[in-house]
């Protein structure tokens, strides 16, 4: 038995500690990222801004669609830029 083998053995084991160890890490990061991001969408001043914005977005709609992309359409900015399947007979 040549000693290459248990220094193999001994560096496997090492490796898969050390990405178990990182796999953790990452989990908890996202976890901690998730936790975070749901106490702050959930705050009543988060809410109250994506009202606001939400509100002054509706009422200027129509210069939207009109200054960016379709002058005088009339389309709803969301059918302008959403995204829209491809005609039959189209390929890549």
């Amino acid at each position: 038995m040549s000693g290459t083998t248990p220094l193999r053995n001994a560096e496997f084991q090492r490796l898969t500690q050390l990405r178990e160890s990182r796999a953790r890490e990452i989990k908890t990061f996202y976890t901690e990222v998730t936790h975070a991001a749901s106490i702050v969408t959930h705050g009543t001043q988060t809410i109250a801004a994506a009202n606001e914005f939400t509100k002054a977005f509706n009422e200027h709609q129509p210069f939207f669609v009109s200054a960016c992309c379709c002058p005088g359409s009339g389309e709803p900015i969301s059918a302008v830029w959403s995204p829209r399947r491809p005609k039959a007979g189209w390929s890549k």
